[in-house]
């Protein structure tokens, strides 16, 4: 384009600045940052708003505050773009700090960002905030808000108040599938199995079919009642009945639920039959699992496995020391811990 003459407008900007976000590429996200501030791009806010989300996406989180906090145009849009990126990258604690950079600018805050606020609350466990912000939603209107709903089914139901979780969810006209994921997670969390795997039939009644949320639901919900069978089963016939292709997270879950039960082979032939390459945190799931269970033969293998991918993770020896002391190898832990000592 530019060899032709012709300079890229806002919205040419904004496509390449998403992609640069998506493909979390810091290094091109700063070589476009470069080109807009030489060319006065800047000056627009659609351009400002797509720049801060590329370096949200791309984690460069302090990049993506001080452009805000420079943008003379910042708009509640703004504020909404980032407090939504800010929750999907798990930076709850800076998410909230948006509310108090909104009044200082003397911006409304809206259904958008207050359910970004209450996601906020619920993965901080942040009781007060989320109360807060409740009442704001019921004298500002936005109650009524789907979204504002569903933020409330999550907030309460993170923050062990499952009943008043429930009452969101039935002020819901028409809930959607994310209402129904929430009140599932919230009695789970809440250690009511019977509920949240009742409430998946009810949601399938209503004529919704489960996604991948729903199944990771699920599975969290079997692991909370020790429900192994059932785990292992909801895991092949949901994916078969409604093509949910289960992902690392998924298989993280249902290899956790069989090894707490004890089924380890079970477990280690799960992670061998996934469709992708494990990472880490699988390998040190089976490991924890070997460890309970004192099951040194696996556990070996899994921990070389695991190495393979990194040979520097620590975390790796300390889960096979430990395996050693649970089967009373003493000696073969101690070599292990001095293997670690040995390698800072």
């Amino acid at each position: 384009m530019q060899f032709s003459g012709q300079q890229p407008n806002s919205f040419t900007l904004s496509y390449i600045l998403q992609a640069c976000g998506t493909t979390q590429s810091p290094r091109e996200t700063r070589k476009i940052h470069g080109f807009i501030v030489k060319t006065n791009a800047d000056n627009d806010v659609i351009v400002g708003n797509a720049l801060i989300e590329a370096y949200v996406g791309s984690h460069m989180v302090g990049c993506a505050l001080s452009l805000a906090k420079a943008m003379s145009n910042r708009t509640v849009i703004t504020y909404t773009m980032l407090t939504s990126k800010l929750n999907q990258i798990g930076h709850h604690k800076t998410t909230l700090e948006i509310i108090n950079h909104m009044r200082d600018d003397e911006l409304p805050i809206d259904g958008f960002t207050v359910s970004s606020f209450l996601s906020a609350s619920a993965n901080l466990g942040a009781t007060e905030t989320g109360k807060q912000l409740h009442c704001y939603s019921i004298i500002s209107g936005f109650c009524r808000w789907t979204s504002v709903l569903n933020g409330l089914i999550d907030f309460y139901g993170k923050c062990w108040s499952v009943v008043d979780a429930q009452k969101a969810f039935h002020e819901i006209f028409e809930p959607d599938i994310v209402s129904w994921n929430c009140l599932m997670h919230g009695f789970a969390t809440n250690g009511h199995t019977t509920f949240a795997l009742s409430t998946l039939e009810d949601m399938r009644l209503a004529g919704f079919r489960p996604d991948s949320i729903t199944l990771l639901t699920v599975l969290f919900a079997c692991n909370r009642g020790g429900l192994v069978d059932m785990g292992v089963e909801y895991f092949h016939s949901l994916r078969v009945r409604y093509g949910i292709e289960p992902q690392l997270n998924h298989y993280n879950l249902l290899i956790d639920l069989l090894g707490r039960a004890g089924r380890l082979e079970e477990a280690a032939s799960v992670l061998k039959s996934m469709p992708f390459r494990p990472n880490a945190s699988i390998y040190k799931r089976l490991l924890q699992a070997c460890k309970l269970h004192r099951n040194v033969f696996l556990g070996e293998e899994t921990a070389r496995k695991g190495l393979e991918l990194d040979p520097s993770d620590l975390e790796f020896y300390a889960l096979l020391a430990g395996i050693y002391d649970e089967a009373g190898r003493y000696d073969l832990g101690n070599n292990i811990c001095r293997s670690m000592e040995e390698a800072g």
